[in-house]
């Protein structure tokens, strides 16, 4: 039951994206390699405003070790980042 309602928060996350208090919340989806180079920008521009950056990247069209490489300089340098992903089944 937790999971169902952790999707359909995402979803209306992904819908609308948004903040949450001091916590922005930046959905991508479906999310290619260009989404996924993008969140550096994203992040940078966010963090003097924002206490906590959440990205959701739905339905991921990137080579897992694309997105490893990604992941391990943002968690290395921006440890209040967190990427979470979510494959949306048809």
């Amino acid at each position: 039951m937790v999971g169902v309602l952790v999707v359909a928060v995402m979803f209306i996350v992904w819908l609308v994206g948004g903040v949450i208090g001091k916590i922005a919340i930046e959905a991508k989806g479906p999310t290619d390699y260009r989404a996924l180079d993008s969140i550096t920008t994203k992040y940078l521009k966010c963090r003097d405003h924002f206490e906590r950056v959440i990205f959701l990247f739905f339905d991921p069209m990137y080579s897992p070790r694309h997105f490893s490489e990604i992941r391990s300089g943002i968690t290395r340098d921006w440890p209040e980042v967190e990427i979470i992903i979510k494959v949306i089944e048809q």
